[in-house]
C-alpha cells in the first residue's frame, strides 16, 4: 500500500513550495557562490613556481581543494 506523503502535514503546508524557505536557500547559494568566486580570484594571483611540463592542475585549484577539505575536517592527504 502506497503511503500518502501529505499525511500528517497541515493543509497550509501541503503546497509544493515554501516560498520563504526557498528564498533563503537561494540567497545562501548566491552568497556562497560569490564567496567562492572571490576566493578563486584571489588564488589566481598566487605565483606558481612549478615546472610547466609537470603541471596537471592549476595551483589555485589545488589550494582551493585543500582549503575546502580542511573546512570539512579532512586532516590527512588521504581524506582530501
Amino acid at each position: 500500500m502506497k503511503k500518502n506523503y501529505k499525511e500528517g502535514v497541515p493543509e497550509s503546508r501541503q503546497t509544493h513550495e515554501y516560498p520563504r524557505e526557498r528564498k533563503k536557500d537561494m540567497l545562501r547559494t548566491e552568497r556562497g557562490n560569490k564567496m567562492i568566486e572571490n576566493i578563486q580570484k584571489y588564488l589566481e594571483e598566487v605565483e606558481d613556481r612549478r615546472q610547466e611540463k609537470k603541471v596537471k592542475h592549476k595551483m589555485s585549484d589545488i589550494i582551493m581543494l585543500v582549503f575546502m577539505a580542511s573546512l570539512a575536517n579532512a586532516n590527512e592527504w588521504v581524506e582530501i
